[in-house]
């Protein structure tokens, strides 16, 4: 729980804190319904990665625990971390800082085409990154070009050479700071004897980043109801992975290729009213 983690601080006068952006938005909220109950007089420097943390979230955590939150960025593929804000705080809001020693970035268009500051596209690394995935050439030479590790990540330097990201070119859901891909639920969700096809995508949530939502178009004749949908993904895959959200659907849109859509289900779907908070 957060007042246990809190409690912990206090207790062993913790000085740096490390967690994911699920993390500080429930600081956030703790804080603004019941107050701070606990010492926590011993942080110096907190550390958010994972995931983009929104900036509303950087600002009400300043003011209430007078912290500011530095954010980061890296890959499993590099080991590490690889661009960090300065650590005083004096970041530009909503930047994951500059490049560290050792790395590069590049924002790139579909061509690798070098962009100029400010326009987004996808970001590619060069530095002390892995030499390939195990057993499996064909996902490495997809991703590494050239001494270049193609993130799938979408972003923007600034003229001052500050990174911001922007969005994912990958089909993947950031929940909690935990990478989901859409395909290992789908696999599941089709093989429901009721369903006739799915998608599922990652529609904004205040307090997990992004929700797992199934959207779903039942065989001609059949009727399912959310809990059993959810009830059978909970048989074949970890609880996190489950949709939060199940919909239904007459037919799902198809793009010119006459595949499913997902883009225009995760915007028709991304609408705040539609959905009260969990």
């Amino acid at each position: 729980s957060i007042s246990g983690l809190m409690r912990t601080i206090e207790k062993e006068r913790a000085t740096i804190f490390t967690w994911v952006p699920f993390i500080f938005i429930l600081m956030v909220h703790t804080a603004e319904e019941e107050g701070i109950r606990h010492n926590l007089s011993s942080l110096r420097l907190c550390y958010s990665g994972g995931a983009p943390i929104s900036t509303d979230i950087i600002k009400r955590f300043h003011q209430l625990y007078g912290l500011a939150v530095v954010q980061f960025w890296g890959l499993t593929e590099a080991t590490s971390h690889l661009t960090c804000q300065p650590i005083d705080g004096t970041g530009k809001l909503g930047s994951v800082g500059e490049a560290l020693p050792g790395w590069k970035v590049k924002i790139v268009n579909d061509n690798s085409e070098e962009l100029p500051p400010n326009k987004p596209g996808e970001m590619i690394v060069s530095g002390p990154m892995m030499k390939g995935y195990y057993n499996n050439p064909q996902a490495t030479t997809e991703v590494i070009r050239d001494g270049w590790f193609y993130t799938g990540d979408i972003g923007k330097v600034d003229r001052d050479g500050y990174l911001f990201i922007t969005g994912r070119k990958k089909d993947i859901i950031i929940v909690k700071g935990q990478n989901i891909r859409p395909s290992d639920i789908e696999g599941v969700v089709h093989t429901h004897p009721k369903v006739a096809e799915a998608a599922v995508i990652g529609v904004p949530d205040e307090l997990r980043g992004e929700m797992v939502m199934a959207v779903i178009r039942l065989k001609k004749g059949e009727v399912a109801t959310e809990q059993e949908i959810r009830r059978f993904c909970l048989e074949c895959i970890a609880n996190y992975k489950v949709p939060k959200q199940v919909m239904f659907m007459d037919s799902l849109p198809t793009n010119a290729a006459g595949n499913i859509d997902k883009e225009s289900i995760r915007n028709y779907f991304s609408i705040p009213f539609l959905f009260k908070k969990q």
